[in-house]
């Protein structure tokens, strides 16, 4: 079992199939930012907790595209508890 500490980070391939419609050097600069940079991961209940951010919500939105509402529903205003 792996104990608290031992795991260094999760190593993933992303392969793309029939990218349309985008330029080839854009979608190289912007793979060169993910590997230099890294990627949010916001998909699943497990990442933080319930409540906070709907995070299968945001999974969501990504899938389908719509950047400009999952960095809304990310950096969303929740009331104190």
């Amino acid at each position: 079992p792996i104990r608290l500490g031992e795991l260094k980070g999760n190593e993933f391939d992303i392969v793309l199939r029939n990218v349309n419609g985008a330029d080839p050097k854009e979608i190289a600069a912007a793979l060169e930012l993910v590997k230099t940079g890294g990627f949010i991961n916001y998909f699943g209940l497990q990442r933080f907790g319930q409540g906070e951010v709907a995070t299968h919500r945001v999974g969501a939105l990504l899938l389908r595209g719509c950047w400009e509402e999952a960095v809304r529903a990310i950096l969303a205003v929740r009331a104190c508890s």
